[in-house]
């Protein structure tokens, strides 16, 4: 007797297995000399029933069936091959006569989902204990550090009722008002299928909304008035502005702006500069949404692409915590491992000598900060060394690990100049 993990796909079970040693590769799971069977499901194998599954008569998108409101919803194996699989976990915890059943699946409310369903398919409440392992980082020690950390499977509940929640939700407002407009476009002479969803359909009108402001909006000519100033340390351009308290540099008369064009011309000028030293903050480290948007302004890249590649560096190359998270701070007793993962970046040939000490970080209440961190903790390098030559993967880890670095760093000194330029020309009376 032993315990089975179940993990959301093929090759989190064999990181698991190997990070625990002496494992065998058997065709449907592995098996550890400690008594570990580690199983595994390939993403969703149970979903919401078709409406026919509930009322034949649903079958038809004739409108007079619409709204389709099943008194309890119901799931079903996804697919044959959906079914062989979990044939196949059955037939392992069978076998295994475990102790416990531990929940490896991803740590996120689509892993504490996929993992309820498989454990209300097979009908396992009740015959054995539920456990939840929350892997943050695939490399060895992250997945011993899970291991030794196991919970109780009852703490992730409410994520995975949030997540059936929201996949009812999709299923009500999806399929009905899919059918609905489908029927009533179809009489206007539409013959496609109008796809309408809780999430895409709003989306999309932000997107259609805003081409619409674009499309209405009608241009304004104006001038601005620019000028090239020489000083004997050399020439700077400046940019009229009115004097009035909203200091416009636009100007709606072309006769003005060229009245004042030729006033300034060859005259002289007096020059006044503000400096303001401010202290600026470093960036703080990344969530997903943040390592996105900085992916696109810096590479171009769209959301997708980016998290394509996190997930790679999490789940293949091992070099990067869990990326689908929301913090951009780490737990209070993160220090030591944080300090770990900065020495390992130096010797990765990263300039961490620009950052100081980890104990000496000015601001370590806002990186260290239990109460900013959700289920999962900021976006990180594990310590471990990319090996991949791909491109694309080394690129995004250098752009984390950088950020890993800067966020610890001092804050930097801005000098701010603000610099009056005033035309004097007593020549003139106006």
């Amino acid at each position: 007797m032993g315990r089975v993990i179940i993990t959301e796909k093929p090759s989190v079970a064999e990181t698991i297995a190997l990070a625990i040693g002496d494992a065998t590769r058997y065709p449907t799971h592995w098996e550890t000399k400690s008594g570990y069977s580690i199983t595994w499901a390939v993403g969703h194998l149970i979903s919401l029933a078709d409406p026919a599954d509930y009322n034949p008569a649903w079958k038809s998108w004739d409108p007079r069936h619409l709204p389709m409101l099943p008194p309890k919803h119901k799931w079903v194996p996804s697919d044959a091959k959906a079914q062989e699989r979990l044939n196949e976990i059955h037939d392992v915890i069978v076998a295994a006569k475990p102790t416990s059943i531990i929940n490896a699946c991803d740590a996120e409310r689509e892993g504490e989902y996929i993992f309820r369903l498989i454990w209300a398919e097979l009908k396992l409440e009740g015959k054995y204990p539920m456990e939840r392992m929350w892997l943050r980082s695939m490399t060895p020690d992250g997945v011993q550090r899970a291991l030794s950390a196991i919970e109780p499977g009852d703490k992730y509940r409410n994520m995975a009722v949030a997540a059936a929640a929201r996949a009812m939700a999709d299923w009500t407002i999806g399929l009905n008002a899919t059918r609905a407009a489908t029927n009533v476009l179809a009489k206007k002479g539409e013959r496609e299928v109008w796809s309408i969803g809780r999430v895409q359909t709003p989306t999309l009108a932000i997107v259609a909304d805003r081409d619409s402001e674009r499309k209405a909006f009608k241009p304004s000519p104006f001038n601005k008035v620019h000028g090239t100033f020489t000083t004997p340390s050399g020439s700077f351009a400046a940019t009229w502005q009115s004097p009035s308290p909203e200091n416009s540099p636009t100007i709606t008369d072309p006769a003005i702006a060229t009245a004042i064009a030729a006033r300034c011309l060859q005259q002289p000028a007096v020059i006044q500069d503000s400096v303001k030293v401010e202290p600026r903050d470093p960036p703080p480290l990344f969530d997903i949404t943040t390592l996105q948007r900085y992916a696109n302004v810096k590479l171009g890249w769209t959301a997708a692409q980016t998290l394509r590649v996190a997930q790679r560096l999490y789940e293949r190359e091992k070099v990067l915590t869990y990326p689908r998270t929301e913090s951009t701070a780490l737990p209070e007793d993160y220090e030591p491992e944080a300090q770990r993962v900065m020495d390992s970046l130096t010797k990765q040939g990263y300039p961490t000598r620009l950052a100081p000490p980890i104990a000496q970080t000015h601001n370590k209440g806002r990186i260290f900060n239990n109460k900013a961190v959700s289920d999962h903790f900021a976006l990180i390098p594990t310590g471990s060394p990319l090996t991949t030559t791909d491109p694309d993967t080394k690129i995004l880890y250098d752009l984390i690990a950088m950020r890993f670095i800067a966020a610890f760093c001092p804050p930097e000194k801005v000098a701010v100049i603000d610099r009056t330029v005033a035309v004097d020309n007593p020549d003139r009376s106006e």
